[in-house]
Order: structure tokens, then C-alpha cells, then sequence
């Protein structure tokens, strides 16, 4: 019984320490982390505002605000149809990691511009996370 005590106790050590938040006293090593499958994507959903259809752009755009670097992800032409426009994926979670870094929205409709949205986003060592910013815009 004594015995299993201390293995409960052990684990939970274990993984409280596997889960402890980066910084500079203790920085987290994510090649040891195990993490799921999934792949996030953060996106915007536009929508009219007299009828709430999808809003669909020609052309969009996302700028890493400090320093205006492109990091536009792949649209996706099936989710433009339904008015989704991705503002962050998991692919570059990197960028993210351990940061809240804020990034611009940028929608063109016939090369004018109809919104601009800032949002910020995080990522943990597996996946990327909104931390501020409206998913849902009406235009």
C-alpha cells in the first residue's frame, strides 16, 4: 500500500514537471513532451451583417505586427466559400511558442480593403492557441 503511495506521488511529480510553463528559470524541453495528433488552425469567420451569409473574400492576408513579416497560412477554398479565412496554424508554432505575439488581419475584397483585425496568439509546445481577438467579424 506504502508502495503505491509513493509511485502515486512520483507520477504526479513527474507530470506537474512536464507541465511546468516556460521561462528562464525553467525552461521546458518540448522535444520530451508528448502531444496529440490534432492540427489547430485559429481562424476568422466573416459574415454579412444584414443577413449573417458567409462573407467571402478575393484576397487576404495576415503580418506578424512586429516587424510586419508575411506568415499568411494556406486558405483553404472550401472554407472561404463558408466565410473561414485562417489567421494561425500549428505549422508555425515556433513563432508562437511560449509568446503572445500579435499578428494583423488583412481582407481584400476586389483589391480594397473591407477588414483589418489584430489578434494575439500563443502557442504551447504542441499547439497554438488564441489568447485575444473576435473569431466572428460582420461586415
Amino acid at each position: 500500500m506504502i508502495k503505491r503511495k509513493i509511485i502515486l506521488v512520483l507520477s504526479v511529480i513527474l507530470f506537474s514537471m512536464l507541465n511546468l510553463k516556460c521561462d528562464d528559470d525553467n525552461p521546458v524541453i518540448c522535444e520530451y513532451i508528448a502531444c496529440t495528433m490534432e492540427y489547430r488552425t485559429v481562424s476568422v469567420s466573416l459574415k454579412h451583417i444584414a443577413d449573417n451569409t458567409p462573407y467571402q473574400l478575393s484576397d487576404f492576408k495576415v503580418l506578424r505586427v512586429s516587424d510586419n513579416t508575411d506568415i499568411t497560412p494556406p486558405g483553404d477554398s472550401y472554407a472561404a466559400l463558408n466565410g473561414y479565412y485562417p489567421v494561425a496554424t500549428d505549422s508555425n508554432r515556433e513563432m508562437f511558442r511560449f509568446k503572445n505575439v500579435e499578428v494583423e488581419f488583412y481582407g481584400y475584397l476586389t483589391n480594397n480593403l473591407v477588414v483589418q483585425k489584430r489578434f494575439t496568439i500563443t502557442a504551447d509546445c504542441c499547439h497554438i492557441s488564441l489568447v485575444e481577438g473576435e473569431t466572428t467579424i460582420y461586415l
